[in-house]
């Protein structure tokens, strides 16, 4: 999750508009502050979540490792499966790194009204547990 949420900042600060997401909300005249905040509140909340989960996975087998060892494969294998499962959800479905087949010279950018001052970070940061989008 790491790496792809560096990899989609590196696409972002390159304005690298083959990327689906990049075409969709990068622009070339944008400050780079602009476009490492653009990296998606959606996307971002999903890297998030991969993170709280992978943390949860090797904090509960690391403390539960010398306890109920056999049910331990088990419980590990179920926690694995859920990751994997929302890993394909992440990579699957949503497809933030398709490839768009004729890439456009410039992208709209992030909503204007989000561009205008360097403490709209903290709006983006915060509407990242915005649900409704």
């Amino acid at each position: 999750m790491i790496g792809a949420n560096l990899l989609m900042i590196y696409a972002l600060l390159a304005r690298d508009f083959s990327v689906g997401y990049v075409a969709q909300v990068g622009s070339r005249a944008v400050p780079d502050w602009v476009a490492v905040t653009s990296s998606g509140r959606r996307s971002r909340v999903r890297s998030v979540l991969g993170l709280v989960l992978g943390l949860y996975v090797l904090v509960a087998t690391w403390t539960n490792r010398d306890r109920h060892v056999e049910n331990m494969p088990w419980a590990i294998g179920v926690w694995l499966a859920c990751a994997a499962f929302f890993s394909f959800l992440v990579a699957g479905p949503a497809q933030p790194f398709h490839s768009v087949l004729a890439p456009p010279l410039d992208g709209p950018g992030p909503n204007p009204l989000l561009q205008n001052h360097v403490l709209m970070i903290i709006h983006r940061r915060s509407s990242t547990w915005d649900t409704s989008a």
